[in-house]
C-alpha cells in the first residue's frame, strides 16, 4: 500500500465522518430526530468535503498535502 493509498482512505474516512455528524446536526437543529435529515445531511457532508479535497487539488496540483 503506497502513502497515496492511505490518503485516499484517510480522505473517504473525514468524508464520511463529515457527512455523519452534519446529519446529527441537523437532525438535532430542527428538532426532529436524526434519522430524518441523515441521508440529506450525510450527502451534504460528504459532497462539501470532496469539494474542499478537489478545490485543494486544484491549488496545489501534483504537489498537493493531502
Amino acid at each position: 500500500m503506497t502513502t497515496r493509498d492511505i490518503f485516499h482512505r484517510l480522505r473517504v474516512g473525514l468524508a464520511l465522518l463529515a457527512g455523519f455528524l452534519v446529519g446529527k446536526l441537523l437532525g438535532g437543529h430542527f428538532g426532529h430526530h436524526a434519522s430524518e435529515f441523515f441521508i440529506g445531511g450525510f450527502m451534504l457532508g460528504f459532497l462539501l468535503t470532496h469539494a474542499l479535497y478537489w478545490v485543494i487539488d486544484r491549488a496545489f496540483g501534483r504537489r498537493a498535502p493531502l
